[in-house]
């Protein structure tokens, strides 16, 4: 889903390079009220793709906090993220066979950034088909599928480095925000043809790991070096 052309991939790409503004912040390469025009420019392009980048909320205002933004910096940062809402005001004048949702007025518009025809954050409107916890189960079943299994033994292995204590935590918190909370609101069942659709929405979480991974695997070759 990282290679088809649907708000997948750039929802990565967006929660990538959040992972990035923080560990520059993390490493004090960067600070003060600038951070706020990048978390700006980085979410008004996340929202012009999809809204569950709202999710990955434990990062954005660690980065403000962190980065030392002040207040300065929160107002940058939503004067820098309205272009990713007016990305969307040309739709208003789009025509063709191939369009999604009714967007030819402003209430239109307003329904089709928020995702109104499918429930917003839930994948479909209407009544509810799945527990709350059956998405979060089926992904957590694929993360070894997708990490072909033997890389995720060094998760663990990332909390042992107290160097990187706070920002592993970071990381781990955001991912059970966008990834277990976010799946837990899904009202579509994980089952046949509702698979495909919930999987889509588990590119972005796996990213967050990735950090933890690359963290613990350093740990243990250091330690086979030091042997």
């Amino acid at each position: 889903y990282c290679t088809v052309a649907e708000v997948f991939a750039s929802a990565g790409f967006a929660l990538s390079c959040l992972v990035l503004l923080s560990i520059l912040i993390y490493q004090k390469r960067i600070s003060g009220s600038i951070v706020g025009i990048y978390l700006g420019i980085l979410g008004g392009f996340a929202f012009a793709n999809h809204h569950s980048f709202a999710f990955a909320w434990p990062m954005i205002f660690w980065v403000l906090w962190r980065g030392n933004a002040g207040f300065k910096g929160v107002i940058y940062t939503i004067l820098f993220g309205l272009w990713g809402v007016l990305a969307y005001i040309p739709l208003i004048y789009a025509d063709g066979p191939w369009m999604w949702g009714d967007f030819q007025d402003i209430s239109g518009l307003i329904d089709h950034v928020l995702r109104r025809d499918y429930g917003t954050f839930t994948l479909r409107a209407g009544e509810t088909t799945a527990h709350w916890y059956e998405n979060p189960v089926f992904y957590l079943k694929l993360l070894p599928e997708e990490f072909l299994i033997w890389p995720l033994p060094f998760l663990a292995l990332s909390f042992t480095r107290q160097k990187y204590y706070e920002i592993s935590f970071l990381f781990i918190i955001t991912w059970a925000s966008i990834g277990i909370f976010f799946l837990s609101l899904f009202n579509i069942s994980p089952i046949g043809e509702g698979s495909v659709i919930a999987q889509r929405f588990m590119v972005a979480p796996s990213v967050l790991l990735i950090p933890l991974i690359s963290i613990g695997l350093n740990k243990w070759m250091n330690s086979k070096v030091i042997q």
